[in-house]
């Protein structure tokens, strides 16, 4: 059932309002509880088996591709 134009309205200030909330949460953040969250991200890669440190050469042509494209969409503002 699709939605009506007022409800997509309501849906995408509930959105905007999460979104502002999440982002003013990130602002608060202090260094050490960015480290603490990257600490916990890493040990999860590391119980789960996922390589860290080891990038193929595939991966880093990846990335790079993607600094390249980061940096042109950066510089065309």
């Amino acid at each position: 059932m699709p939605l009506d134009p007022r409800q997509l309205r309501e849906y995408r200030a509930r959105y905007d309002a999460l979104a502002a909330v999440e982002a003013a949460e990130l602002r608060a953040m202090t260094i050490e509880q960015r480290w603490q969250q990257l600490n916990a991200l890493l040990r999860l890669a590391h119980e789960l088996g996922l390589p860290l440190g080891e990038v193929d050469e595939g991966e880093e042509q990846v990335w790079q591709r993607w600094a390249r494209l980061r940096e042109l969409y950066e510089h065309s503002k």
